[in-house]
């Protein structure tokens, strides 16, 4: 276990050798990774929406693809969709 924190320790002090506290960015390297952050989920927002316009564009036609299971798709990508706007919104006003 001792050795697992000084490990860890030497890692935050290699990667944030400016912050007071082993591993807390300082306040540059913190804008940059909500930046950082918020590209990512905007990419992954762009990829949702256009895997929804598929789905939503699929009609039932097997037992794979049965009604059921296109709409409990959709319901998971928009809840996906909704989440990550959120996050977006929150890295955004940071």
């Amino acid at each position: 276990m001792a050795a697992m924190g000084l490990l860890m320790g030497s890692y935050h002090r290699i990667w944030y050798p400016d912050s007071g506290h082993p591993g807390t960015p300082n306040a540059e390297e913190a804008a940059e990774i909500r930046e950082t952050m918020r590209d990512r989920d905007e990419a992954m927002l762009e990829k949702l929406r256009s895997k929804l316009k598929e789905v939503e564009s699929e009609s039932p036609w097997t037992l794979v693809r049965s009604e059921h299971h296109i709409e409990r798709e959709k319901t998971k990508l928009l809840e996906r969709i909704r989440r990550l706007e959120h996050e977006v919104s929150i890295l955004s006003a940071a």
